[in-house]
């Protein structure tokens, strides 16, 4: 301390410490306390160096936060360069410290002196902001195929890593698995230096099950694909194993596979699908021989007597849907609709088979009890009914009809209406009465007449009043009482006056054998007063003679021919 200077070796003016040095030589003196100089000054030849300013490309340079930008990063074209912050004087900057937008000043160094000028180069550090998510936990299905790209933020131009800082960039197309993500903002080449973390979880229910991986459908039962048996409730049902279109519950089934996925509470669906087979099974409608089907009712039709071709067809109550009706139902007019069954399903569609029910009126008669005489030998035929086509039973419901010409006897008949298909189901009843008055009676079956007394049927005796005489034993006419009779066999009903016997009494006819007299003599005519002798064959007895028109003058006796 204590030292002047100068720029001479003696003399001179002492320089100002201020004063900036140029190249050449000092002079240095020692002043003691009592203000006097050294004699012999020192003599310090000064040499001036002076040092260029460094250089840059870019005297304005931006830097990302992310980067973690320091002094060093700063680029200028020279090595040995130092910053400071201000231009000149001011503080070194340490290589290592990082960098913040503002200005920087570069020195060049060249192991003793620095830039007379330094270079001011303006820092630009940025830091995007960092981006925003209206969902810090997003869950993803596995169905979906994920990726990095469907990762929601509310900015675009966003870019994720798999770690908080550093880290590996993530390829929009990367796989999401479950874990957290880290979204980075970038906005002209620079990255959010605080990254938002997204916590991804990754969805996938499990496969859904069934009873049955083959199921079988009736087309006649329009099978939809609610039809498909699955466990599990929120299923949803695709033709594709993977990808395609969810499939409508009301969708017609069609042969071929389906699969099933299962949904979760979430809205995701199983990755693996469950595959069903789906057959559908379609049964041909049944035949018949005629679509319109006639029955009577006395037979008591029913389902089962309707014609059909097939086997194992049922029937109901409508063209679709309706009711089965069982095969032992009463059959009534009006439409049948007949399915095929194979035992599993039933026809596509139904055959229509129109039923008529036949019951022609019950007859009518005159009168419900009804006499007939057993000797008119009477028969089914003469029931006394109105109407044509009738026919007769001995059973109110049930039996055998019985032929017209079957021979009547006390009892009820029952009448029945057909129109040549059917019969009336109600029959008429009819209470038939046979009579029949007895046989009459004689005191001699065999009777004998004389030829000559002229006997007639009158004279046939019988133990009866109100008896008819006949000559055959049944039919015939009835013989007036005056009829003469003949030798013969002669047959005797009694009447009460609306019958006769059935079984005639007969009574054989017999004539002496006298037989008829012979007269010879006279002529034709004989004149008043003329005496004519008559006479008959001789040798007999019991002559009767009997003369109209004249007398016997002489004999004429019983004796006498």
């Amino acid at each position: 301390t204590n030292v002047v200077f100068y720029s001479a070796p003696t003399g001179g003016t002492p320089l100002a410490p201020t004063e900036a040095l140029v190249n050449g030589t000092y002079y240095a003196s020692l002043v003691d306390p009592t203000g006097c100089e050294s004699v012999t000054r020192l003599e310090i030849t000064v040499n001036i160096t002076v040092v260029g300013s460094p250089t840059t490309t870019d005297t304005t340079q931006d830097f990302c936060l992310e980067d973690n930008p320091t002094i060093a990063s700063i680029q200028v074209n020279e090595t040995n360069v130092v910053f400071y912050n201000a231009p000149t004087g001011g503080s070194q900057y340490a290589p290592t410290a990082p960098l913040t937008s503002g200005i920087y000043y570069a020195s060049l160094v060249n192991g003793v002196c620095h830039s007379e000028t330094r270079l001011a180069i303006t820092v630009t550090v940025a830091n995007p902001n960092t981006p925003i998510t209206k969902f810090a936990t997003q869950n993803f299905c596995l169905a979906n195929n994920p990726t990095v790209a469907d990762i929601d933020v509310n900015e675009t131009n966003v870019v994720f890593y798999d770690a908080p800082t550093g880290g590996n960039l993530l390829a929009p197309t990367t796989p999401l698995v479950a874990g957290i993500y880290y979204a980075a903002l970038q906005v002209d080449g620079c990255e959010s230096a605080f990254r938002l973390a997204i916590t991804v979880t990754i969805s996938n229910p499990a496969t859904p099950t069934t009873n049955d991986d083959t199921q079988e459908f009736c087309s006649a039962q329009n099978p939809t694909i609610a039809n498909l048996q699955v466990n599990e409730p929120n299923v949803v049902f695709y033709t594709l194993p993977t990808g395609g279109t969810p499939l409508a519950l009301t969708d017609a089934l069609t042969n071929g596979t389906y699969y099933v996925s299962l949904l979760d509470a979430t809205g995701c669906e199983s990755v693996t699908r469950l595959q069903i087979a789906v057959s559908i099974t379609v049964v041909g409608i049944p035949t018949t021989n005629s679509t319109t089907q006639n029955f009577c009712l006395t037979s008591n039709p029913t389902v089962a007597n309707i014609q059909v071709n097939e086997a194992g067809v049922v029937f109901f109550d409508a063209p679709t849907g309706g009711n089965s009706i069982a095969t032992t139902s009463v059959l009534t007019a009006g439409v049948y609709y007949a399915s095929l069954f194979n035992g599993i399903c039933e026809s596509e569609a139904r055959l229509a088979i129109t039923v008529t029910i036949g019951n022609p009126s019950t007859p009518t008669t005159n009168n419900a009890s009804q006499s007939f005489c057993l000797s008119d030998n009477p028969t089914v035929s003469n029931i006394q009914v109105n109407g044509a086509n009738i026919i007769f039973y001995n059973a109110p419901n049930g039996g055998t009809a019985l032929a017209p010409t079957t021979a009547l006897t006390n009892g009820i008949y029952y009448a029945s209406t057909t129109d040549g298909v059917c019969e009336s189901i109600n029959r008429l009843a009819i209470t038939v009465t046979i009579n029949n008055p007895n046989t009459p009676t004689t005191g001699d079956p065999t009777q004998e007449f004389c030829q000559a007394e002229g006997p007639t049927i009158a004279d046939l005796q019988v133990n009866e009043t109100n008896v008819v005489f006949y000559n055959l034993p049944t039919g015939g006419t009835a013989l007036a009482t005056t009829t003469p009779l003949v030798a013969g066999i002669y047959y005797v009903a009694l009447s009460d006056g609306t019958c006769q016997s059935a079984t005639r009494l007969s009574i054989t006819v017999q004539f002496l054998a006298d037989g008829l007299a012979v007269i010879t003599g006279g002529s034709n005519q004989a004149c008043t007063s003329e005496t004519v002798t008559y006479t008959t064959a001789s040798g007999m007895t019991d002559y009767m003679w009997d003369v109209v028109g004249g007398i016997i003058t002489g004999g004429g006796q019983t004796s006498e021919n």
